[in-house]
């Protein structure tokens, strides 16, 4: 039920954030936004389950992916508007393989220092 709750938030808040931008133009502002409402989000999520309330909880996971879900697009698609003479496709590649280069770091040494 909270997976389908998180992904319908998130699509709610992509179209939201979505129509923010297209209007206004400002993607950082936009950004900022998402990333602390889903820190602060994160933070309740984590309280809401000590609680052991699946309403709580369910509200607070409305929260979570309404705000989270639209930092993927709206990150990608501010990387493309700063990096303009370079197409959108090098800048987004760019983008998503370096994530996947940390996160493989982050996992090779997470995996060292548990031994």
């Amino acid at each position: 039920m909270l997976g389908a709750i998180i992904i319908v938030s998130g699509l709610v808040g992509s179209i939201v954030m979505g129509l923010f931008v297209e209007k206004t133009r400002k993607y950082r502002k936009a950004l900022i936004i998402c990333v602390l409402s889903a820190l602060f989000a994160f933070g309740f999520f984590i309280g809401a389950m000590f609680v052991q309330n699946i309403i709580v909880l369910a509200i607070v996971t409305t929260f979570l992916g309404f705000f989270m879900t639209p930092i993927l697009p709206l990150g990608l698609e501010f990387a493309c508007e700063i990096t303009f003479p370079i197409g959108e496709a090098v800048t987004g590649g760019t983008m998503i393989g370096m994530s996947q280069l940390v996160g493989a770091i982050q996992v090779t040494i997470m995996f060292f220092t548990t031994i």
